[in-house]
């Protein structure tokens, strides 16, 4: 799954939708993922589920009035559910956000101690913005150490606790802040 802080499953292939073709042929259409959010923790709305289709560009633009139907029907399927409908190409996809997320979804799940993450956040709440290899310096001299808390960065980030562009690509110089309920 990947890391985005918002989002809260990504279902692979989640429904089958049964449509009727302009010359009255019944066609399936499954489409390639819904995607759910967690509430805003401050208004504890979640943004509108996305079911989404992802093609290639290059054969979105080769195929799209073969595909134009299937994709009203999706459209349809999705407005009546109170959902969003939309196709994704490689060229959206393909960023340097999908990568972050890529890399931060190895993290998500391998949670820190919990000293060494109040570690992390603290020296960051004090410092008020850092890079990684910067707040890793600060809290450790001993590389050693440092390779040690260098995953409890990327998780609090992962977990949406320390913000960061991640529209650009990740890196120990990326500038990072606390991003929690006392630092916003």
């Amino acid at each position: 799954m990947m890391a985005d802080p918002d989002v809260d499953k990504v279902e692979e292939q989640p429904v089958t939708i049964t449509y009727l073709t302009g010359d009255g042929k019944q066609r399936r259409y499954t489409p390639d993922a819904l995607v759910t959010f967690r509430p805003d923790r401050f208004t504890g709305r979640a943004a509108v589920p996305l079911l989404c289709e992802i093609k290639y560009r290059d054969e979105y633009r080769a195929r799209f009035l073969e595909l134009k139907e299937r994709l009203q029907a999706a459209r349809q399927y999705a407005r009546e559910r109170g959902w969003r409908f939309r196709v994704m190409t490689d060229r959206e996809i393909r960023t340097a956000r999908f990568a972050n997320l890529r890399f931060l979804g190895g993290f998500r799940d391998r949670t820190p101690e919990e000293s060494q993450a109040q570690s992390v956040l603290g020296t960051l709440r004090v410092s008020g913005e850092a890079t990684p290899a910067a707040l890793l310096a600060s809290l450790a001299p001993d590389p050693w150490k440092q390779a040690e808390l260098l995953p409890a960065i990327w998780w609090l980030v992962a977990h949406g606790r320390i913000h960061t562009d991640l529209s650009q690509p990740l890196s120990m110089s990326s500038k990072i802040s606390a991003h929690d309920e006392f630092n916003i």
